[in-house]
């Protein structure tokens, strides 16, 4: 009875049929090896995906056919594997097919052993990576252009701001010098003469003394402004409510017969750098006192808050508030959303806070709506900080 041996001769063919069908279709090739590392299979894939014929390479040895990008070091590392009957895996070579074309190709191997445990050679895949190479390659082109034009451009834009914070710092110094000309001498022609001056004389007179006053303010707020990113950060642990108490103390002290209800916490845990975050509220905490003299029963509050952005703190009011139509013009300088004749101002404040709390890594933004005041948010690092010693 033959009928089991014929089962498994059939069995055996579509197996074989399964493997040469599955082997034509794969992008890979698949080999073998004898004892002594000799090619004695290859798959005909070899020739159709990497246009090296398989003639060229049986009964060679891989180390045999010249590579373009191994080292005989390379070579004694990869034999050493091999002579220790180590499986082997993504093994790249670079070599050229018969046209002259530089192909990579990456092989993993297993050793083979008979049931004695005798070593028969290695059997194993093979793929051409040369897409992948090529685009690795390119890729890394790219890289290195890019980040020599961001290296570059870098240079250029720390050049370009170290030119305008100097040209700014130069402007503003000489135009001191005209300027305290201009209030000494209108200050001494008032002083000596506006009672005989006529009357619209006068009032010119006096309009030149608080315009040039006004420019000097400005003068101060842009040196501020421009100092800010040349100043190196001394990190440390701070208290904004503390800073606010003390803040709005002066700001009471400056103007004793109003009344403003303020609400703050008793700590308000923060780190960064103390002197610029109290410019920062002293700012932000001036707008609010200054926006809220209109407003019947004055109220500033400073906290904390969980927003889209992380826990920020705040400065709220409710006194003139603004159209959230212009916020995008808030923090650039000399862009103000009321008028010198509402509310004095150089324009110049929301540019400094805004330079602070991104030198901590922050952003600040604000809500509000005319007439129903305005709340300044900003994020700096919340907790202790220690310095480093």
């Amino acid at each position: 009875d033959v009928t089991a041996n014929r089962k498994l001769e059939n069995d055996l063919r579509v197996s074989e049929a399964r493997f040469r069908d599955l082997t034509k279709l794969s992008a890979d090739w698949f080999w073998e090896q004898d004892e002594n590392y000799r090619f004695t299979m290859l798959s005909g894939n070899l020739l159709k995906h990497t246009g090296v014929s398989i003639e060229s390479r049986l009964g060679k040895k891989r180390w045999d056919i010249p590579s373009l990008n191994l080292s005989e070091s390379d070579w004694e590392a990869h034999r050493a594997v091999l002579d220790a009957r180590q499986p082997f895996s993504n093994f790249e070579t670079r070599r050229l097919d018969r046209g002259g074309r530089q192909i990579w190709t990456s092989v993993s191997g297993m050793p083979l052993f008979d049931t004695a445990g005798k070593f028969l050679g290695y059997r194993g895949v093979g793929r051409d990576i040369s897409d992948r190479k090529r685009a690795e390659s390119e890729l890394l082109k790219l890289n290195a252009d890019l980040e020599a034009r961001v290296a570059e451009r870098t240079v250029e834009l720390a050049r370009s701001n170290q030119e305008l914070e100097s040209f700014s710092y130069t402007v503003a110094h000489d135009l001191r010098a005209p300027l305290r000309a201009i209030l000494g001498f209108g200050g001494l022609l008032l002083e000596d003469h506006g009672s005989r001056l006529p009357a619209d004389a006068l009032g010119n007179l006096q309009r030149v003394l608080a315009s040039a006053a006004r420019m000097g303010r400005m003068i101060d707020d842009l040196l501020q402004l421009s100092q800010l990113a040349r100043r190196p950060l001394s990190l440390a642990s701070v208290d904004i409510a503390a800073f606010s108490r003390e803040l709005i103390a002066e700001l009471a002290g400056a103007e004793p017969a109003r009344s403003v209800g303020v609400v703050a916490p008793d700590s308000l845990p923060a780190a960064g750098d103390a002197s610029l975050l109290k410019i920062a509220l002293q700012n932000l905490l001036g707008n609010a006192w200054k926006f809220t003299s209109g407003a019947p029963q004055a109220r500033i509050e400073i906290g904390e808050a969980q927003t889209v952005h992380g826990r920020a703190f705040f400065v709220r009011d409710n006194g003139a508030g603004f159209d959230m139509a212009y916020a995008g013009k808030l923090f650039k300088v000399f862009q103000r959303l009321h008028s010198s004749k509402e509310f004095e101002g150089t324009g110049v404040g929301l540019a400094t806070v805004k330079r602070i709390i991104q030198r901590h890594g922050g952003r600040v933004w604000a809500e509000s709506a005319p007439g129903l005041g305005a709340t300044f948010y900003f994020t700096v690092p919340t907790g202790q900080l220690h310095s480093p010693s």
